[in-house]
């Protein structure tokens, strides 16, 4: 039985149920047991949290969890639109790996996004030179044709710049 991670108020509460719903889960244990187990997971001023409420006051887990929700509402975080990814532009000198992986984990939490939607927001936020131009000539249909071009020009580039350290990058 491998630890759960202890959560403190800073992260998102809805990951930390999460987790311990499905670590919990996997060990076949009942409602009951999950509210006996769930404030051990907890530690500094959740902790305390905790063990201000009152005693025999949680029916379920249910509603142990919808108390915790509530209290750490302000720890969510915060539901990213696709137009969002407009935000996400290659840095003046930024090499292409820095910039995809600063993308995809933008990318990683927007539920909504379609496959068209982070196709055409990764290219039109490329910095303006060979690789976009490269890219702009191509009929691209899906993100993993993109992601597959990106790896092998961005190994190419850090090939690049291993064989000449001096260049400007």
């Amino acid at each position: 039985m491998t630890a759960l991670d202890s959560y403190n108020g800073s992260v998102d509460p809805v990951d930390h149920l999460a987790h311990f719903r499905t670590y919990l889960g996997l060990q076949g244990l009942d409602d009951a047991a999950m509210c006996r187990y769930f404030p051990l997971t907890l530690k500094g001023d959740t902790r305390i949290w905790f063990h201000h409420l009152p005693s025999n006051s949680i029916r379920s887990f249910q509603e142990l969890t919808d108390l915790f929700l509530s209290q750490y509402a302000s720890s969510r975080r915060e539901e990213k639109h696709p137009w969002y990814l407009s935000h996400i532009k290659q840095k003046y000198g930024e090499n292409l790996r820095r910039f995809f992986d600063r993308f995809m984990v933008e990318a990683r939490w927007i539920p909504q996004l379609t496959e068209e939607i982070k196709l055409g927001s990764f290219i039109s936020e490329l910095a303006h030179g060979e690789f976009f131009r490269h890219l702009a000539h191509k009929n691209l249909q899906t993100f993993q044709e993109v992601e597959s071009i990106t790896k092998a020009y961005a190994a190419a580039e850090k090939a690049n710049e291993a064989k000449h350290p001096d260049r400007p990058k």
